[in-house]
């Protein structure tokens, strides 16, 4: 085990060994060209105030940017549930209409919200890390890449609602099936910059379990969403649905042999282990219990999200799968929405709790230090 200068006492140097047992340090990032961060460069960082600030505020970004996003998808999925509920007489014509104006207006907020948020942003780091600074670069280029697909996705919300004001219904569902391939490929990139970002934690460490976890189903669901972009585009064939189902297939297995509850659960035991120190206070030991229930809530949200998904896909994996994919979208759809909800709610609260245990018990290593 390395040695941390100045944490020579033995309880303050416990802490820094829990602190990478966290590992929360990390954001997604969009390049290859970055190496594995050391144990060492890890706690060096979580202990720089200027390279926290920004990291910080780099990730919550990213994770309004994901909001946003996510509220584009809800906003594409209510039109089509719309559109659905006009064709079998279950809403009026002028109701119909005013919420697709709505929606319509609103289609560019989430990318003008975004762009507001990120108007200052500057392009260089002001920390004194030599090794930080690519990954602040990386950083800042994924948060502008977040805003161009908010602007791409919210036009195409107003494309798909202009379609309608003309009738032109070939077209709407083809921009509602450019929709779903423009989902997948977002999906792709963000479980590609989930895997990134990991370079800046440990393997054995709970924010790792989690985002490998989480970047394996995030595939899952990109092979699902274009197995629907292509079928709504009457393009799909058995060639395509052999290989994304091979792919999916492949997630699963993956997912089974790294055995991540078990994982999980050994990230756990470490923290319970350092948890026993009387040293903690009170409010630090509730951060952790909390932390416990909120990791295994995330973890097994995230898996039924994956299964969700699976399922979705496995519909087309028959030789009648229009008919099977028809009977089967709408109840899969709900569990999909269902479990993306539950789980986006429930890891963004671990990952606040990691940050929070984290914020404390650097504040003890100091205390510690000092005496």
């Amino acid at each position: 085990m390395i040695t941390f200068s100045p944490f020579n006492d033995y309880r303050s140097f416990k802490v820094v060994c829990l602190i990478v047992v966290l590992s929360s340090f990390s954001f997604e990032l969009s390049s290859t060209s970055l190496n594995q961060l050391s144990e060492q460069q890890i706690v060096e960082a979580m202990f720089d105030d200027a390279t926290m600030t920004e990291v910080r505020e780099n990730s919550q970004i990213i994770i309004d940017g994901m909001s946003e996003i996510e509220d584009q998808h809800y906003k594409q999925e209510a039109i089509d549930s719309l559109v659905n509920q006009f064709i079998n007489d279950e809403i009026s014509n002028e109701d119909f209409w005013i919420i697709l104006d709505e929606i319509k207006l609103e289609a560019l907020d989430g990318h003008l919200n975004f762009e507001s948020k990120i108007k200052f942003l500057s392009p260089k780091s002001n920390s004194s890390l030599s090794f930080y600074l690519p990954f602040y670069t990386v950083a800042y280029d994924t948060i502008f890449g977040i805003n161009d697909y908010l602007r791409k996705n919210g036009n195409l919300t107003i494309s798909i609602i202009e379609s309608l004001e003309v009738g032109d219904y070939e077209n709407y569902d083809y921009l509602q099936a450019r929709g779903f391939l423009l989902n997948s490929e977002f999906l792709k990139l963000y479980a590609k910059n989930e895997e990134l970002g990991l370079l800046t934690v440990l393997r054995d460490s709970l924010y790792y379990v989690l985002a490998t976890t989480e970047a394996d189903i995030l595939r899952i669901g990109a092979e699902t969403h274009t197995l629907i972009a292509l079928y709504l585009l009457n393009e799909l064939d058995r060639l395509k649905i052999n290989n994304s189902i091979r792919e999916i297939n492949r997630l699963n297995r993956k997912l089974k042999d790294e055995k991540g509850d078990i994982k999980l659960q050994k990230a756990l035991d470490k923290l319970e282990k350092i948890q026993m120190d009387s040293f903690l206070n009170n409010e630090t030991l509730k951060i952790f219990d909390q932390l416990t229930e909120m990791s295994k809530a995330c973890y097994t949200a995230i898996i039924s999200l994956g299964s969700a998904y699976s399922d979705m896909a496995r519909t087309f994996d028959s030789e009648d799968y229009e008919q099977k994919y028809e009977n089967k979208v709408e109840a899969i759809n709900m569990r999909i929405e269902s479990h993306r909800s539950s789980s986006t709610l429930l890891c963004e609260k671990a990952n606040e709790l990691m940050v929070a245990l984290q914020d404390k018990l650097v504040e003890l290593v100091n205390t510690h230090s000092k005496e």
